[in-house]
């Protein structure tokens, strides 16, 4: 059996300074570069200037796949690989449930699924869900309505896919200990890789006093009924600062990164 190494991450680059950025994607490159990785998922690429920024520091990983739009990837989903991969589709979060104001947002973003497979039909799906922005993750709080939506709409993506190997990744934006997580979960042969984990994947110094982190970030896998493989490793990226500059020490994103390790 071979080893397939894929990881997650949020940029993180809708409020930092386009000098900050340039280092922040240095150094996260440099990291990718010299590991064991293969295929990079990444939310908030929004523009082709970041798109720009990546492609030209992350120099092992020549094969990317988005679905483009005006100014950048669409919903700002981007994945990578150091083999081929091809654009399997892209499908666009239906709105209708979403309040008015969050609703021309996520039109302006066009968030969505972005679906990519190699020759031999092992799927990668990146998505980026909408963030609770109230912290109210009850069945009747304002935002679940587009959260349920979405995950419904995620799940028939995935079903498409379920005679091959599917892993699906990227910022999730519901919380494990809400009740969103056991609806996200509720398909046969759908697991999340970091099941048993109790810690956060938001960086708290991001968050106003007002705020928790939680959990909101996921690596799953959907495997069809004959699959012998297994996770091999699994593990929490940028859980520190990392040196930006020579006067620079800061964190890669607001979110930390996962990393996880398959036998197929």
């Amino acid at each position: 059996m071979k080893l397939l190494s894929v990881a997650t991450l949020n940029t993180f680059t809708i409020t930092l300074h386009p000098r900050s950025l340039f280092f922040r994607f240095k150094a996260l490159s440099h990291f990718f570069n010299h590991s064991d990785l293969q295929v990079l998922y990444l939310q908030e690429v929004f523009t082709y200037a970041h798109l720009y920024l990546l492609k030209s520091q992350l120099i092992k990983f020549q094969f990317y796949c988005f679905e483009p739009s005006l100014i950048g990837p669409k919903g700002g989903l981007v994945i990578f690989s150091r083999f081929p991969i091809y654009k399997k589709e892209y499908q666009i979060f239906d709105t209708t449930f979403a309040p008015r104001g969050k609703a021309s947002l996520e039109k302006i973003l066009k968030k969505g699924i972005l679906v990519a497979c190699t020759k031999s039909k092992i799927y990668f799906v990146n998505t980026h869900l909408s963030a609770i922005i109230d912290g109210d993750y009850s069945r009747n709080g304002k935002y679940t309505r587009v959260l349920e939506s979405q995950i419904m709409q995620l799940h028939k993506v995935i079903s498409n896919y379920s005679r091959n190997i599917c892993i699906i990744a990227g910022d999730f934006n519901l919380a494990k200990d809400s009740l969103w997580y056991q609806v996200l979960l509720n398909r046969d042969n759908l697991q999340d890789v970091f099941k048993d984990e109790d810690s956060v994947t938001m960086h708290p110094e991001f968050l106003s006093s007002k705020q928790r982190a939680h959990w909101i970030d996921y690596v799953l896998v959907n495997t069809p009924e004959n699959w012998i493989g297994g996770i091999a490793d699994r593990k929490l990226l940028f859980k520190n600062k990392v040196v930006l500059t020579k006067r620079q020490k800061d964190f890669i994103s607001d979110h930390l990164g996962l990393q996880v390790s398959l036998s197929i």
